[in-house]
């Protein structure tokens, strides 16, 4: 409750322009609630206020938001706990300058739950060339978490990160647009999870398991490595079509492919109508098996779904609107609803999980 305080004070003290300039200041609100199968609920409001901070090409940014949920997913199930309900405050802020040749930002993002404490910071860079057809941008992020086990006093772990992200978009016609991306990312710690547990010479899993249960235990350290690549290209003067596919791997094995699809049409000047689908496959980790008989001779043990051979297809439908009302004030207002489904290969308990997302949002720029 104190960090919520925190947030809102925050919030209210930075409505008003600074120095009491004339100024603009945009403010916004979204929910998102994603319900599965797996019997899992997540709801997370989140609010942002950005505002000018001096002359008009520099501006800050405040953002809180919360992750409330709600679990009695297979995870929880197999190590004979209850329903679990957690809840996660988050605090960002972001200052950005712009300049002749571009822009300048730095971050800052602390978050904090019952058993998890993370600190983050991010500088990046963009800057225009060929009169303003390409943009190249890079970022570089670091950041360090406290790792907790709720009702474990003892049990404390920490976990390190760090890496840098370049984009690349070019205005190659009057309809047609080309961004790419590439990201390097390393991790430096405790990677597991401390409340998973693993079967060994059991049936699979710690729920009434013949075997012996041991703690997840996955390698300390970390590499991944995405690169991305998307076209849009305008069919008419109010449709456009987007298509992009990411690669990403890393050093535990894991080697995925993403397929991107997504069409933005215009019946009004002010309203965005849009529909995007996403397909996604990987190979599971080096380490990961579908069950243990024995303790691996490097002790390398998961019950993590993520790491195991699997894929995704998601399917959404959008509308975003902007409208300029009286006196200057813009109203902007949006909805999302996607629908995906998860399918593992090779996960006991589990093969696939269907998921409902809603997304509503809100803004007003004064």
């Amino acid at each position: 409750m104190k960090a919520l305080a925190t947030g809102i004070l925050a919030l209210v003290l930075l409505a008003e322009p600074a120095s009491g300039e004339p100024g603009r200041v945009e403010t916004s609100a979204s929910l998102y609630v994603r319900a599965d199968t797996d019997h899992t609920t997540v709801v997370s409001p989140r609010a942002r206020v950005r505002t000018r901070v001096g002359d008009e090409r520099s501006h800050l940014d405040v953002v809180y938001a919360v992750d409330a949920w709600t679990s009695a997913s297979i995870d929880v199930r197999t190590a004979a706990s209850p329903t679990v309900r957690e809840q996660r405050d988050e605090l960002g802020f972001g200052l950005d300058r712009a300049w002749s040749w571009g822009r300048v930002a730095l971050g800052y993002r602390l978050s904090h739950e019952v058993d998890y404490l993370s600190n983050s910071t991010a500088v990046s860079v963009e800057a225009d060339a060929l009169q303003r057809t390409i943009t190249l941008s890079a970022s570089a992020f670091a950041g360090g978490d406290v790792v907790g086990r709720a009702g474990d006093e003892s049990f404390h772990r920490t976990l390190g990160y760090g890496g840098l992200h370049l984009g690349y978009a070019h205005v190659l016609t009057r309809t047609t647009i080309l961004q790419a991306g590439l990201e390097l990312r390393g991790q430096h710690g405790y990677l597991a999870s401390p409340y998973r547990w693993v079967s060994l010479g059991g049936g699979g899993t710690c729920a009434h398991a013949v075997g012996l249960c041991i703690p997840e235990q996955h390698p300390d350290r970390r590499v991944r490595m995405a690169g991305v690549a998307r076209i849009r290209q305008a069919l008419a003067r109010r449709w456009s079509l987007g298509a992009g596919y990411r690669l990403y791997g890393d050093s535990w094995g894991v080697l995925g492919h993403t397929g991107l699809f997504d069409v933005r049409m215009m019946p009004a000047p002010a309203l965005t109508l849009g529909l995007e689908g996403r397909g996604y496959t990987q190979g599971a980790a080096e380490f990961y098996r579908v069950a243990y008989p024995e303790a691996p001779a490097q002790g390398w043990v998961t019950r993590d779904r993520e790491l195991s051979s699997m894929w995704n297809v998601r399917a959404g439908v959008l509308a975003d609107g902007r409208w300029t009302l009286a006196r200057g004030i813009v109203l902007m207002a949006g909805a999302l609803v996607a629908g995906s489904t998860y399918g593992y290969r090779g996960f006991i308990g589990l093969e696939r999980v269907a998921a409902l997302e809603v997304t509503g949002s809100i803004g007003v720029s004064l």
